[in-house]
């Protein structure tokens, strides 16, 4: 009668050891392709646009879109510009707005969080740490209130005290809302400290927000 020999099986110390080969492959590849999808998507400060005679707003809306600037800026600035042409493959986004604005009586200065602030050339926009309290008419501090900078993602909310943190241009509105409170908004003026006395909702207008400092 014939014997069989010693045949290794499917599980077998050789094919253990190829299998395992195998799945180190896989992770190192699976690996790979997360840290490529992770940079590719913290890394926005270049971008590719092919517009043709459009207005800047609808050009600044797309860099938004595209990267992570954010763009502060007064209607008025952009009412007598000209419709531009831009067209950019992979281009850092700083250049690409060099290229904008080359042409025209703005310039742009990029603040902390990416804020963009777009000026009138040869003038000065600070960066202001604003710092402050919000209570309600009684006083007290008020936690989780939204703090936020008119016109753009910048913001916080304030702490278990009510105070809060926050910089910003030096010219910027911060917008105060809170549930059951009247939302308000206080041009900083170059101000670094501002307490803030909210109204309580009474679901008719109020008056004006009380500010000191």
């Amino acid at each position: 009668m014939k014997k069989l020999g010693n045949r290794p099986g499917f599980f077998g110390r050789p094919n253990i050891l190829t299998f395992l080969r195998m799945m180190k492959c896989t992770i190192a590849i699976l690996l790979l392709a997360c840290l490529q999808v992770s940079a590719n998507g913290f890394s926005q400060s270049r971008i590719t646009v092919n517009l043709n005679s459009v207005e800047m707003k609808r050009v600044l809306s797309l860099i938004e879109r595209k990267s992570d600037f954010r763009f502060l800026y007064n209607q008025k600035l952009l009412s007598d510009l000209d419709k531009v042409q831009i067209n950019a493959v992979n281009e850092e986004v700083t250049s690409v707005l060099d290229r904008l604005f080359e042409n025209t009586p703005l310039s742009y200065q990029i603040l902390a969080n990416n804020l963009v602030v777009l000026k009138a050339k040869n003038t000065v926009v600070a960066d202001i740490r604003v710092t402050g309290k919000v209570t309600s008419p009684t006083g007290e501090g008020i936690p989780g209130v939204s703090v936020s900078m008119k016109g753009s993602s910048v913001g916080t909310s304030t702490d278990a005290a009510g105070n809060f943190a926050l910089t910003v241009p030096d010219q910027a509105t911060l917008v105060f809302s809170s549930v059951g409170f009247e939302t308000q908004e206080v041009p900083v003026n170059g101000r670094a400290t501002l307490d803030v006395t909210l109204k309580e909702s009474t679901g008719r207008s109020m008056d004006e927000v009380v500010v000191i400092g």
